[in-house]
This record gives C-alpha cells, structure tokens and sequence, in this order.
C-alpha cells in the first residue's frame, strides 16, 4: 500500500462540512459509482434526520467505520469524505485490503448541526468553545449501546444508536474504525488488544504530519499504556471498575450510560477495534518528556481546584437558565449532567493521584500542560453551552429577557477570559484540516491492513 501516494490526494479543505453538505456527497456517490458503491438508511435521529450507510465494495470481510461518534468531533467525517472517494475509484486498493466497507459519516447529525457555528472558522479558542455542543453521556451515540454489568444497566439505546446496532448485526465487522477527536494537546490511539505492529505503526502517521503525540496525563488513567500515546481500548467495565475503586461509590448514576460501538460488535464475533484522537490545537508541550519543578500530584490537586472555582461560577448561571429549557432540551440534559457529574470526576482524579507513587515524581511539562491547560479548557466549553442554551431560552421566555441576558453576557465574559488566559500562557496552533484528515486515514489505513493480515494468518 503506497500510502506516501495516497496522502498526496487528500484535498486542503479549509472548512468543515455541514450536515446537508455531507449528506449531498454520500448521496451523489453512488450515482457516480454505481457498480462498486451504494447506500441505505439504517434508521433516523431522534428529530427524523436520516442516518445514511455508504456500502462500498465486495471484499471477503467487513469493516465498520464511524463518523462523528460525538457531534463536535467533525474530523472524522472529513476523512470519510476522502476515503469513500478514495475506495470508490481505487480498485486495486480495494483488492488489497479485501474488505466490503460500512460507513456512517455522521452518527449524530442532529447534535453536528449544533456545532456547525463552527464549522466554517475562525479556529480560536472562543469560537470552538462558543459554539460547542456535547451530549450528556445518555445522548452520546457511541456511549449508548445496552449494557449490563453490575450496577449499570442500559437499554435505551437512542435511535441513532438502534440504526447503528441493526447495521453491526447484520454485518458481524471484522474491523471497526470509530473517529473521535479531541480539543487540545497532540495525537493517541485505543486499540482492543495489543498489536506490536501497530503499536509501532500509528504513531508515525502522526509524526508524517508533525503532530506531537499526546504524552501526558491519560484520558483514561484506567487503560494500559500500550506504548507512547497508544492504549488499551477503554471499555466501559473497566471505565466502571476505575470510578468504583476511586471513588468508593457505585459509579452508575455518575456514567449514566452503556456500553460503546466496539463493545457490541464484539458480542456480534471477533472484531478489532481502533479510535483515534486528534486535536484541533497543538501544544509543542504535548510531548514534552522533560521534567518541570512541579511535583505532578500538585499539579493534579491544583488542576482539580481550578476546575472546581469554574463550576462554583458556572452554578448560578445554570441555576437560572435550566428550568426555562424543556426537559428535553440538549443543552440543558448537558449542562445538568456535567454539573452532577463534576464532583465525583475530581474525586476520582484526586485519589488516583494520592493513591499512585509515580505522582510523587516532579511532573513532565507534557502532564503540566495538561493539568493546568487542557483539562481546564475541556470544561471551560461547559459555558459555551450556557450561552448558547440562554440564546435560545430567550426566544421562548421573552419575559424573562432581561436576566437570560445578563447569564448570556456573564457566560460570555467567562468564555473569553478563560480562552484569553490560554492564549497569553501557553503556545498554541490551529491545525489544517488536512493534517488532521491525513492522521486518521493513514491510521485506518494501517490497521486495516494489518488485520486483514492477521486474519489471512489464522
């Protein structure tokens, strides 16, 4: 696989595309290429939005991939972008990897639509966080499959989730590609079991398109660290077992959630899983390896007290915008879990770090960075959806104008003294889009290829 070649093709968009253009494209496809390409609705979202399955090629085994599992993460689609084209007129490329492709650009297209304020630029800090949109973890696709492990019992999947769930059981995946993206820092993966050559393998795709890796504090303290910035894929069992060791209470009503896309693929047969992260803003510090003059539990602690000042000023705001928005309403489900989940979120933080002697160690700048940056910036776009819920409060209580506006403002405030405080403490860069669609598709195109290996030696 010439894969040197194939990045070559991958366009310079400059934007990212909305729904109704996504839609065009996997639509016009098929027409374009009728005797290797064809789709199908698996089902509808939750406000009658189909979800569309592009179906390409006629390989021996089929591969499952997964755009914007959670709205606000529009690489992904991107990429699927590129690669459907890419698989549609290459057909030695098909023969090669030998699969018969299942892909969803968009799982969630009614959240995409509420991040679409951001889609067309500018990349700043404030504007990502201000028109930022993520669901509560029982309106997220890709946490929402049913599940049943001590406590935790989950078998409301959303209907984005069902039109997911029919196409997995009727293919039984022997790969799986999920596209996840995250906000700030470098480039890590999550793979299901460890594969050396992988392991060697994906973190070169990032450094083809100088991303740093993402080398400090994990996403997940609960995975096995596979090697730099690759680990073991986060199942929600052993995301269960972490809080519950943490924080010595059952972790179900802080989940509120089941089980992810990889786990019930797996119940359908042998599948092999891959999630790959990408920022859309780089820190040089991301891999900083060095050591600070910071012990690394202080770090955590200080982290921990920044986050909890942020929600002691966030509460009022929230405290006056929820109860004029429906029950229903995403932000409000949002905000409401992110101010009841918080606190044992930090608690678990905490302990880890007291319980763990590693932390004792002074802190690399790469672990610095992301307790006193990142984390920070990650709940900090809690109150870009405050003002985007007040806006449209306003709308349906305009007696109440007055007050939403003033959460509005207050909301606004916090937003861009926050991002400001970023901006003037530490380096950052937008990434071109290209980059980051280049990183995910030669990752994909790698593990594809070499489970296909594997599965051919068996």
């Amino acid at each position: 696989m010439d894969i040197e070649r194939i990045l070559s093709q991958v366009p310079d968009e400059q934007v990212f595309l909305t729904v109704d253009e996504m839609d065009a494209h996997t639509l016009a496809l098929p027409q374009r290429y009728p005797d290797v390409c064809s789709v199908y609705k698996a089902g509808e979202s939750q406000k009658g939005h189909p979800i569309y399955v592009l179906k390409i090629g006629q390989g021996s085994r089929n591969a499952f991939v997964l755009g914007c599992p959670h709205p606000n993460e529009p690489i992904g689609a991107m990429m699927l972008e590129f690669l459907t084209e890419l698989l549609c007129r290459d057909e030695a490329l098909r023969r090669e990897l030998d699969y018969t492709w299942y892909i969803v650009k968009t799982g969630d297209p009614d959240g995409v639509k509420l991040n679409e304020g951001w889609f067309g630029g500018p990349f700043t800090l404030y504007n990502y966080a201000r028109h930022f949109y993520r669901p509560a973890s029982n309106q997220q696709v890709e946490w929402t499959f049913p599940l049943d492990y001590k406590t935790l019992h989950f078998h409301t999947p959303l209907p984005e989730t069902a039109a997911v769930m029919r196409v997995l059981e009727d293919i039984k995946p022997s790969f799986l590609y999920s596209l996840h993206n995250s906000a700030f820092g470098g480039a890590y993966w999550y793979i299901s079991d460890r594969d050396e050559t992988l392991v060697t393998e994906l973190p070169l795709a990032a450094q083809h398109q100088d991303i740093p890796l993402s080398l400090g504090e994990p996403e997940m303290p609960c995975c096995k660290v596979y090697s730099n910035a690759v680990f073991e894929f986060p199942g929600t069992p052993l995301i269960y077992d972490y809080f519950e060791q943490m924080t010595g209470q059952d972790p179900a009503p802080m989940l509120n959630s089941g089980a992810s896309s990889l786990d019930f693929a797996s119940r359908q047969g042998p599948c092999f899983g891959l999630v790959c992260e990408m920022p859309y803003f780089l820190n040089p510090n991301a891999m900083n390896t060095g050591a600070s003059d910071i012990i690394r539990r202080d770090a955590v602690l200080r982290s921990c007290e920044i986050i909890e000042e942020l929600y002691r000023q966030m509460k009022p705001l929230v405290d006056v915008l929820c109860p004029l928005l429906p029950a229903s309403d995403p932000y409000r489900l949002a905000l409401e879990e992110r101010m009841s989940a918080y606190a044992p979120n930090l608690l678990a933080q905490k302990n880890f770090a007291l319980q763990s002697p590693e932390f004792e160690q002074p802190a690399t700048h790469a672990q610095v960075f992301d307790n006193l940056y990142a984390m920070p910036f990650y709940h900090l776009l809690g109150v870009g959806m405050i003002a985007s819920g007040a806006e449209l409060a306003m709308t349906a209580h305009p007696e109440r104008k007055a007050e939403l506006t003033q959460v509005l403002e207050v909301a606004e405030r916090m937003l861009r003294e926050g991002c400001e405080r970023l901006e003037n403490s530490t380096e950052f860069e937008a990434v071109a889009i290209r980059r980051l669609v280049s990183v995910q598709l030669e990752s994909g195109l790698r593990a594809a290829l070499r489970i296909r290996q594997r599965l051919d030696e068996a």
